[in-house]
């Protein structure tokens, strides 16, 4: 049985930063959004994108050049707030925030995937821009985090994680 330490050592060294011989592409907003993505994303079909505010540019742009449909989640935003509108088909948006368990207001991560009722779990992406959200509590499993895959994974709340990871080694 692994305890609580060896979840937050599992996560840490996922999130690890690791060097790539693959090309980078900016990707998203020309100020804020913008991300640096592996050139790689042949195989990738969708994009989980927890925390959008109002802004999809980076989902927009995604589906436009590489086709990656996008499921978003924020529950500060909604559907009409959203600065373009969402392409049918394409793009989802759930007015939930990510957390540990679902209940009425927000969705963990693995009941958000499968909600989606995928034809695939291979290649995700997964996007997050959530600049430190108190309300979200992410606490991502071996399981997610393999469907993500290690080059897939941005997240802007660095902070925030290593934070509750501290917390969460001195409590296990």
């Amino acid at each position: 049985m692994t305890g609580h330490g060896d979840d937050v050592a599992f996560t840490m060294e996922f999130l690890r930063p690791k060097a790539t011989s693959l090309k980078l592409i900016r990707v998203g907003g020309r100020i804020d959004g913008g991300y640096l993505l592996p050139d790689d994303l042949g195989g990738v079909r969708h994009c989980f994108s927890p925390g959008v505010e109002n802004r999809k540019d980076f989902e927009d742009e995604i589906l436009t050049k590489h086709n990656i449909y996008s499921h978003m989640a924020d529950f500060s935003s909604s559907v009409q707030d959203l600065r373009t509108p969402l392409v049918k088909g394409k793009q989802t948006f759930d007015k939930k925030w990510i957390a540990t368990e679902t209940a009425s207001d927000s969705i963990s991560m693995a009941d958000w995937i499968a909600s989606k009722d995928l034809e695939t779990r291979e290649e995700l992406l997964l996007q997050m821009d959530i600049e430190g959200g108190a309300s979200m509590r992410f606490s991502p499993n071996s399981q997610i985090l393999y469907y993500v895959g290690s080059e897939s994974l941005f997240l802007s709340c660095m902070t925030s994680i290593w934070f509750e990871a501290k917390q969460c080694s001195r409590a296990g």
